[in-house]
């Protein structure tokens, strides 16, 4: 699962760097997490739709904004996926995540691995 993982960390990063997806996937985390525990509070099984839907939530904020396309198996089934969108929010909510972006890019330029996007 986290093989790679500076990698992996940098190529979502690069795929990760407009502030409307960046809305979408804090949409997506908040019903990723909360799903399940208000499942476990109230015992309403209605309450896991919110869990499976977190997914399809993150991938149209790759359509709605401007950051390339997805993978479709990494937006819906992926622990990575929900684990490094969680950490974005995080890094985002600490005021990391502009840092994050400057690593990235000068991962790619200084790699030999191909960027998921150009830099702009």
């Amino acid at each position: 699962m986290f093989k790679n993982l500076d990698y992996e960390w940098a190529r979502f990063v690069m795929r990760h760097r407009c502030s409307t997806n960046f809305f979408y996937h804090l949409l997506s985390v908040i019903l990723f997490w909360i799903g399940p525990v208000l499942f476990f509070v109230t015992n309403n099984w209605y309450f896991w739709i919110l869990f499976f839907i977190s997914g399809l939530v993150g991938g149209i904020g790759h359509i709605v904004g401007t950051d390339p396309g997805i993978d479709k198996r990494e937006a819906t089934s992926s622990p990575t996926a929900a684990l490094m969108a969680t950490y974005m929010v995080f890094r985002v909510i600490v005021g990391k995540y502009p840092n994050d972006i400057e690593q990235a890019i000068a991962f790619f330029k200084s790699s030999d691995r191909p960027s998921p996007i150009q830099d702009r």
